[in-house]
């Protein structure tokens, strides 16, 4: 509910200030130290971490450009692609990827919430909603992918 997304993040807000005040470190303007209830600026402030993003960090573990360097397309999704999906979300950091080396990527979610649209959301080349919710339909789309592959 708004009220307490709004009580929650004053909190947050309160948080910070303190820790500016207290130890100096400015977490309110780390990107990413919010999430998880504050975690990340907790984890800078008292024990000097670094945040870094943990999609971008898989990726390089994995050699992710190397591995796609000769693809004709990448198909990345999750759950529900929405607004946050485009804020460092592994499908974005994905498509960003892809994006450097001229790779095509289509999306794939179980929800593609409508503030998303390939008219105004250049990451990727396509999206496409699956809304699977029956393992016959699962086994359904697994043949009609193999088959048009």
């Amino acid at each position: 509910d708004e009220a307490m997304v709004n009580r929650l993040d004053s909190g947050l807000y309160h948080a910070a200030e303190i820790i500016k005040r207290d130890l100096g470190t400015e977490v309110s303007q780390i990107a990413g130290a919010g999430a998880a209830g504050g975690m990340g600026a907790g984890a800078v402030a008292f024990l000097g971490a670094k945040l870094q993003s943990g999609a971008e960090l898989v990726l390089d573990l994995i050699s992710f450009d190397n591995i796609i360097k000769d693809a004709d397309l990448v198909i990345t999704g999750e759950g529900r692609i929405d607004l946050q999906t485009l804020m460092g979300k592994a499908p974005a950091v994905i498509a960003s990827r892809a994006a450097v080396q001229g790779i095509p990527v289509v999306a794939i979610g179980g929800i593609v919430s409508s503030e998303i649209s390939s008219s105004n959301v250049s990451t990727f080349s396509t999206f496409s909603c699956v809304g699977i919710t029956t393992i016959n339909e699962v086994i359904l789309l697994n043949s009609l992918l193999f088959c048009h592959i």
